[in-house]
């Protein structure tokens, strides 16, 4: 049986945590993440996605949370006892030293969320979609000091539709990844396959996201760049502008498809309905149509019954 020491936080990490679970040729023998942290407008301590998971698991599950696991000296004296055969991190959010490196049999592995050396980082996912890429995938790597830079043991490719946002798209990634993280550990361990070193002349990266990354600018914004950061931003950080000093979040919204003429009648940032009595917001090649909204403080709910209680929106500018 494979023991594995698994580093991970957010609900990404879950699926891959629940394959290893499930199968008998695996042994969890702990979970590593972060510590439980304040959320909402309430403040209100709560504990990270994948600690909640094992606390809902029928089997007890050992959780250590760290804010800097590589000073932790008590933790990995601890780690040290398992002896591990792999520490497998996915989505964890931290950046492990070499001391910690060290400690499994057989190296610790990183699931990441793209095809490297390709974006590199905290956010592959949104990146893909920002870019309005047509392919992604899962890399299986050995991790080293060196962020995202260790040799690649296997890959996935995975296509991306029209269609694709955050959601759907992390779990492709997360249900192709997880097949292909059960394949490659027993391999590693029998010599099956070779790792390959990464392209350091190809390599990419993308940053951290911040809350101010899904403010929309309807003056300097094209309509696809709208609606990809409405496909990678939500749920969070949310895709957003401000009207009469309140937050207004786009959930869903398409492109449209009236004409140049009826479009550039209209400033940018200008909303207005079209000859269909629709709903368009102004860009700057264009104008976006959006569907479903949530002013702060409040509930989403659909364009249509949002006008109804809103009917001003119908006719101004957004900054």
């Amino acid at each position: 049986m494979i023991k594995i020491t698994f580093f991970g936080t957010p609900n990404f990490s879950i699926p891959f945590l629940k394959s290893l679970l499930e199968n008998e040729n695996f042994h969890v023998q702990a979970i590593v993440t972060q510590e439980d942290k304040e959320i909402g407008r309430k403040k209100i301590l709560t504990p990270p996605k994948i600690k909640q998971f094992c606390q809902n698991h029928e089997s007890r599950i050992i959780v250590f949370q760290s804010p800097n696991t590589n000073k932790d000296q008590k933790l990995i004296e601890t780690l040290k006892t398992f002896q591990s055969d792999f520490f497998i991190v996915v989505a964890f959010g931290q950046i492990l030293s070499q001391q910690i490196l060290d400690i499994p049999k057989y190296g610790c592995i990183n699931v990441h969320a793209s095809l490297l050396p390709k974006y590199r980082g905290a956010s592959p996912i949104q990146q893909s979609l920002l870019n309005c890429d047509k392919k992604t995938g899962i890399s299986i790597m050995e991790i080293v000091k060196k962020m995202d830079a260790g040799d690649i043991w296997q890959q996935k490719e995975i296509k991306i539709t029209e269609n694709d946002n955050l959601e759907t798209l992390s779990e492709k990634l997360s249900s192709e990844g997880t097949k292909l993280l059960i394949e490659t550990l027993p391999k590693i361990i029998e010599g099956k396959i070779n790792k390959e070193a990464q392209n350091e002349a190809k390599a990419t990266y993308c940053s951290k996201i911040t809350k101010e990354d899904g403010q929309i600018d309807f003056q300097n914004d094209t309509s696809e760049k709208i609606i990809n950061k409405i496909k990678a931003f939500t749920p969070w950080p949310s895709c957003y502008f401000f009207w009469k000093d309140k937050k207004i979040k786009i959930i869903n919204a398409m492109k449209s498809s009236v004409n140049k003429d009826e479009n550039s009648n209209y400033k940018t940032g200008k909303t207005f309905l079209s000859s269909q009595n629709i709903l368009h917001i102004k860009t700057t090649d264009s104008s976006i149509i959006p569907k479903t909204i949530q002013i702060e403080g409040k509930n989403p709910c659909d364009i249509n019954a949002f006008l109804r209680g809103h009917p001003e929106f119908k006719d101004t500018e957004l900054s």
